[in-house]
């Protein structure tokens, strides 16, 4: 029912708030919505129903908002000619990186299960790696997001 919620939030987020986003950089978006995920864990951990409802729809939204940039936003620097080859890269790195959640979260559920780690430790196992891809992230786009067209493989700087 929790993940439920979180379903409504993306739909929510997707229907309302990214259209009037549209027109802001998609970098900001991206992170607009993941602090929108990261505040919501705060609410959730407030404790009760009330405060898990509106923790995962916020969730939900924070994650909505995000995912549809990231999936939209490498199309923004594309020329027609390359859609096709961005759309096959955006979808076999977005399979790469569910297969390694996944696998991650099997692995950490069985030590926890066979009693190697905590629950408590398997939680910070993976917040630690979702940290360590977050600040890839912003290293990566402090080094190439004023690259116009670094998606489709054109390397075009702002300085010509």
């Amino acid at each position: 029912m929790l993940l439920a919620l979180q379903g409504v939030g993306a739909w929510l987020a997707r229907k309302f708030i990214y259209q009037g986003l549209s027109e802001i950089n998609s970098f900001l978006i991206i992170g607009v919505g993941l602090l929108f995920s990261a505040i919501s864990i705060l609410i959730i951990q407030i404790g009760g129903n009330l405060s898990e409802i509106i923790g995962f729809i916020v969730r939900g939204s924070g994650l909505g908002i995000a995912t549809i940039a990231v999936l939209s936003s490498p199309f923004e620097f594309c020329d027609k000619n390359q859609i096709k080859d961005t759309s096959a890269v955006t979808r076999v790195v977005q399979q790469i990186g569910g297969a390694f959640g996944g696998v991650l979260s099997g692995i950490l559920i069985y030590l926890t299960q066979a009693q190697l780690i905590s629950v408590n430790n398997a939680y910070h196992v993976m917040f630690f790696v979702s940290l360590v891809f977050g600040v890839i992230a912003v290293i990566a786009y402090t080094l190439f997001g004023r690259v116009d067209k670094i998606a489709c493989g054109e390397i075009k700087s702002d300085h010509h």
